[in-house]
């Protein structure tokens, strides 16, 4: 029975890449944006910043690209896309197409000479509500009562905690190459807030650990499905806590600075408890009768 829930989730593997690399790369797309309208002043250091927000985009897109792989075939996106209103997948799937398009647009008119960056500011507004839009319908796509135990509050709430976590992360490195002087108490700040959601997103998942504890099916119990998941919580926690911490630690001495090596090393170890975190999600399928 150990291999049942790691059966689940390894069926469910590109909704675990869907669900870890594209809300968090369309929030910090819309972080990025924002903070360079607020901290950047110099016009051609915006251009460059501007230019690096392929970043958080390529891991929208990475995650798109996923979610189009678990539909089977890019078709059948399209009718998905009917059930827009009724349905939660397709709520979410429209809202991550919607921002990916706009994303892209923004960021192709930006080489332009016929637009300036002022002018293409209301893409960037709109753009910023659609990542927001894209987590919440992806945060509440699996309240599904069928499945019990992830029709609980944990669910969408640990979307959100990944999706912020994954979105300070990639919005660091992004910062980090396209802003030549990265100012450091912002530096800070972005992995202080990070680890402090880090330290939120392990705290649910164990008490979702002890909630799920004693929940079983009409053949099983889910501690004997998945009797792995304490692990799971433990090398997310080993992972992302340990990326921001070691970032702040690197970074305690007055003027010190990660490099964009260590950033990329922070944003790797990072992402990577992220996938290790939504794979365990996947893994604790157990439905309320006969599977």
């Amino acid at each position: 029975m150990v291999d049942v829930g790691l059966a689940q989730g390894l069926n469910q593997l590109s909704l675990t890449l869907f669900t870890a690399t594209a809300p968090a790369g369309a929030l910090a797309y819309a972080a990025v944006t924002l903070i360079g309208i607020k901290h950047v002043l110099d016009f051609k250091q915006k251009e460059r910043l501007r230019t690096f927000l392929i970043i958080p985009l390529l891991f929208a897109f990475l995650g798109l690209i996923a979610s189009t792989n678990h539909l089977g075939k890019p078709a059948n996106a399209l009718f998905v896309l009917t059930g827009v209103g009724r349905s939660p997948l397709s709520n979410e799937v429209l809202a991550t197409v919607i921002f990916a398009g706009l994303g892209w647009l923004y960021w192709l008119l930006g080489f332009s000479e016929r637009w300036k960056l002022s002018q293409l500011r209301v893409l960037t507004v709109i753009a910023a509500i659609a990542a927001v839009a894209e987590v919440w319908f992806t945060a509440n796509a699996y309240s599904i009562n069928t499945i019990a135990t992830w029709s609980l509050p944990f669910t969408p709430v640990n979307q959100v905690l990944s999706a912020c976590i994954g979105a300070g992360v990639i919005t660091l490195f992004t910062l980090k190459m396209g802003w030549k002087q990265l100012d450091r108490p912002l530096e800070r700040r972005i992995l202080v807030i990070t680890l402090a959601l880090t330290v939120a997103s392990t705290a649910v998942q164990i008490v979702q650990w002890l909630v799920l504890s004693d929940m079983s099916s009409a053949i099983t119990n889910y501690s004997v499905a998945f009797p792995l998941h304490p692990l799971f919580i433990l090398v997310f926690a080993l992972l992302s806590i340990g990326s921001c911490a070691g970032g702040l630690l690197a970074t305690r001495a007055p003027q010190a600075q990660l490099s964009c090596k260590g950033t990329a090393i922070v944003l790797a170890l990072a992402m990577a408890g992220i996938l290790v975190s939504r794979f365990a999600f996947y893994c604790t399928y157990l439905t309320v009768g006969i599977p």
